[in-house]
């Protein structure tokens, strides 16, 4: 686990990191592109929404939506496939603890 001064960075395992990679490749496969893009920006590269909002010249809500709408799928699928992540137990660890 990374800490930094405003938030925790929970780094998933390689397991983990398999089933998200692969749960992001069916995102592209169905879902429109600019949803991953948006995703690999905010979480990869942590470019702040505003920023991906100026980037693309669109507002930063429209951006907080498609980011939602990419991580609901990425969930649903995970839920779907009854999939359990190993790093679950740590973020509801913390959770609890904040």
């Amino acid at each position: 686990m990374k800490f930094t001064r405003y938030r925790v960075t929970i780094s998933p395992c390689d397991d983990d990191g398999l089933i998200i990679d692969s749960a992001i490749a069916r995102l592209k496969q169905l879902r429109k592109e600019e949803e991953v893009n948006a995703l690999i920006l905010h979480y990869i590269y942590q470019h702040p929404k505003r920023s991906i909002a100026r980037r693309w010249k669109i507002s930063e809500s429209r951006v907080r939506q498609i980011i939602q709408i990419a991580e609901g799928f990425v969930e649903g699928g995970l839920a779907m496939l009854e999939i359990r992540l190993e790093m679950d137990h740590e973020v509801s660890c913390y959770k609890k603890t904040n």
